[in-house]
């Protein structure tokens, strides 16, 4: 009678199929984390790219005629002040000056606020 030889234990690797080693594992965790590296980088870039354009279009567009406007709410109120010290009705026909040389006094501020004003209307 013949009897079974007693199994040889066969290594992991043959058990289980294909193991990674230390080494393996490690270049490949050091791979995943430099592509990740990337793909952050990547969509930092997309994401400050989006960012530019809208802050381009308010630091363009909507600060100078914000500028504008604190401009002509100043000189409005000037022109408003100067009307009460010199008593002149809020209307344009009375404010308009009666003489082509510019009076001097509040009527002569007036008269320069108003087309600063109006330079400021034309420019926005």
């Amino acid at each position: 009678m013949t009897t079974a030889a007693p199994a040889i234990p066969q290594s992991g690797a043959a058990r289980t199929g294909r193991r990674l080693g230390v080494r393996a594992k490690l270049m490949l965790s050091f791979a995943g984390m430099a592509a990740m590296t990337v793909a952050a980088s990547a969509v930092g870039l997309m994401s400050f790219s989006a960012v530019e354009r809208p802050m381009a279009q308010i630091a363009d567009t909507s600060l100078p005629e914000m500028e504008l406007a604190t401009r002509l709410a100043g000189e409005s109120g000037a022109i408003a002040s100067a009307a009460a010290v010199a008593g002149i009705a809020a209307g344009p026909a009375a404010a308009a000056p009666k003489k082509p040389a510019k009076p001097a006094g509040p009527e002569g501020r007036m008269l320069e606020l108003r087309n600063v004003t109006g330079t400021l209307m034309i420019k926005w």
